[in-house]
Formats: structure tokens, C-alpha cells, sequence
């Protein structure tokens, strides 16, 4: 908020902003805005890492996530990662990686508690290492946002794991459809299921 009313004011020093989202976005806060380019966090590699791209011996799915809970509004993506895993965990196909997991899901324990305590692997030392153990990888950003595209499908892409990707409306703009296995095509997990057994 303090950056959106903070915009008319900074168009008058410069030319254009860099930003997590897009022009668009942001004239539905701040009508005068200037042209916004979109930020995108540095990664650390100009390629793949050639052992982990390579493996052979890859099987079912991984999700690689802290448990940190995110507001439930819309747009959110949490819960529906815990959806996923919930889907997959019912078949044994989904190992989740990750920390803080031991502090309980609070209102949602009910309905994901199982599926998480029976996926759970514990804190996970070298991401890329692991994901280049499993196929598929559960890549959903924290929130649907035009333009807000985060590590996590890159991730996937050093490490050889096919991307299942839900997010940036517009993440097509970004990076190359054909790169990742796009979760909206997909009219439940079933659907999903089947697409993924098939390839």
C-alpha cells in the first residue's frame, strides 16, 4: 500500500519501476502510474545442474514447502498446496519436504493433518538434491498474481524435475509453457492424475 500511494510521486523522478506485478496490476490502485517492469528474483545458476538434470532413478512427486501460513483470502496458494498433497498422499505418490511442520496446521488439521504427517520427510538440506530424486514437482507460488513469478519453477528446472506450476496468470509470458505441466488445464486432481500417469 505505502508503495502504491508512494507511485504518482515517484513518476516525476523516473522513467519507469521495477515491481512484483504488472502495470496492470497496479493502475487498479494508482491510475497515473509510469511504466512498471517486472522484478524477478536473481537465481543462482545460468544453467542446469548437470548431476542432478541427468538421474535416472527419479519416482512419484515431491513438494518442497515450509509450513507458513498465509492469511486465507482469495488468491492465496497454501491451501491449496496442502490440496494437492492431500490428493497424492492418498496414494502414496508425494513426499513433502520442508520445516516447521511440527507446529500443527491450526484450523485446517482437520481436513490435511494425515496427509501431511503421512508424506512428511522432515527439513530437506539441499533442495536441488532432492528434487532431482522425484519426476514431478508441486511448484504453486503463495498467491495468484499477474507477473509474480518466484524461484520455485526455476528450482524445478535446475534439478530436472517437470514443474506441476499454478500462479502468475501470465507466467506463460515468462517462461515457455512447454517447460512446465500447467495445474489450470486440470478441471480437479483426478484429471491431474491421470494427464501425469499418462506421460
Amino acid at each position: 500500500p505505502v508503495m502504491y500511494r508512494a507511485a504518482p510521486e515517484l513518476a516525476r523522478y523516473f522513467r519507469s519501476i521495477y515491481c512484483w506485478t504488472t502495470s496492470e496490476h497496479l493502475r487498479a490502485f494508482v491510475p497515473n502510474i509510469p511504466a512498471v517492469k517486472p522484478f524477478r528474483i536473481p537465481m543462482p545458476y545460468e544453467s542446469v545442474i548437470e548431476p542432478h538434470w541427468s538421474r535416472t532413478d527419479r519416482r512419484g512427486i515431491i513438494l518442497v514447502n515450509s509450513n507458513k501460513r498465509a492469511a486465507l483470502t482469495d488468491g492465496e496458494l497454501y491451501t491449496e498446496r496442502l490440496r494437492a498433497l492431500k490428493h497424492f498422499s492418498a496414494r502414496g505418490e508425494i513426499d513433502l519436504w520442508g520445516r516447521l511442520w511440527e507446529n500443527g496446521l491450526g484450523d485446517l488439521e482437520a481436513e490435511y493433518g494425515d496427509a501431511v504427517r503421512k508424506s512428511l520427510r522432515g527439513p530437506v538440506d539441499d533442495k536441488y538434491e532432492a528434487m532431482s530424486r522425484y519426476r514431478y514437482a508441486i511448484c504453486y507460488e503463495n498467491m495468484v498474481l499477474d507477473g509474480w513469478v518466484t524461484e520455485k519453477l526455476f528450482d524445478c528446472l535446475y534439478a530436472g524435475v517437470v514443474p506441476i506450476y499454478l500462479g502468475a496468470p501470465d507466467i506463460d509470458t515468462a517462461v515457455d509453457p512447454d517447460c512446465f505441466v500447467d495445474a489450470r488445464q486440470f478441471a480437479n486432481y483426478d484429471e491431474m492424475q491421470r494427464y501425469l500417469d499418462a506421460m
